[in-house]
């Protein structure tokens, strides 16, 4: 399933890539999920990114993104914000649930990390999401 799914997004990112940029709607759109799916996909282990479209930090780390789409070792999966992704003002405010109910973002960009059907990390901020990635 995860060499099916970067097939089809190293072919959408390659036709960009041919029509000289890639922009925010360029998105693979076989990975982006619904919130509420977030703990509910096959795979035991992945990582789920909410982003905005009209998110500027989201831009910032764009390539970064596509690029770990494309080589990393864990699936990543794409949230669109929305307005019923619940938000705290508390960036060290997480603990590792297996409930969606239970899980909030504080903004945009935002990664989480889901072992065995629970998600174990929320890193939020373009900088600290660059800086997980490359580790």
């Amino acid at each position: 399933m995860k060499h099916i799914i970067r097939f089809f997004t190293l072919s959408t990112l390659l036709i960009s890539c041919h029509q000289q940029t890639i922009s925010l709607a360029d998105y693979p759109k076989e990975l982006i999920i619904r919130w509420e799916e977030l703990l509910l996909q096959q795979e035991q282990n992945y990582f789920g990114y909410v982003f905005s479209y009209h998110c500027p930090y989201c831009e910032k780390i764009k390539m970064i993104i596509f690029e770990y789409i494309l080589y990393g070792e864990c699936l990543l999966y794409l949230i669109e914000f929305d307005s019923s992704i619940p938000r705290e003002s508390e960036k060290n405010n997480f603990y590792s649930t297996n409930n969606i109910f239970d899980l909030t973002i504080v903004g945009t960009p935002t990664l989480f990390v889901v072992e065995n059907k629970a998600a174990k990390n929320r890193i939020t901020g373009a900088t600290d999401i660059k800086n997980f990635i490359a580790e």
